[in-house]
């Protein structure tokens, strides 16, 4: 009998500590999955509940990456990344419906990509809701419109 209630125990703990770093957020009508795991912070245009980490339809940050992601029309969602910025090699976008908005920093042009990397930033952070997930601390910053 002990041994059944040290399992189930057991199997609870797992279960919440696996929920407590998944977090739902809604901007607007739509919800996203910021789910930080060991291979990484997963970004998921709906509500994910699953054991493992998505085959499909996500961004992967590193945990220590940042990204804004913008809430456009017509379900799309364009994704800033800095080149400058920590993790940024380990960025993985499988998201669908979206466009990931970087610059090559390996360049002679990168000063000027850059340039209209953050002209657009701009623009569309006057425009369009959009959530920050800065994975190291797990900081979430939602801007609705």
């Amino acid at each position: 009998m002990r041994r059944h209630i040290s399992l189930i125990t057991i199997f609870i703990g797992v279960l919440i500590i696996f929920y407590e770093t998944r977090h739902f957020y809604k901007i607007g009508d739509r919800t996203l999955t910021v789910w930080k795991t060991n291979s990484g912070c997963f970004v998921i245009p709906y509500s994910y509940y699953g054991i493992l980490p998505p085959q499909k339809n996500y961004l992967r940050l590193s945990n220590i990456g940042t990204a804004y992601i913008f809430l456009v029309p017509k379900d799309s969602l364009y994704i800033f990344v800095e080149p400058y910025s920590d993790g940024y090699s380990e960025l993985s976008n499988h998201m669908y419906n979206s466009k990931l908005i970087t610059y090559s920093v390996a360049t002679s042009s990168a000063l000027k990509h850059s340039k209209l990397w953050v002209d657009s930033f701009e623009k569309y952070k006057k425009l369009y809701p959009f959530i920050s997930v800065e994975a190291r601390y797990m900081d979430i910053l939602i801007k609705e419109k």
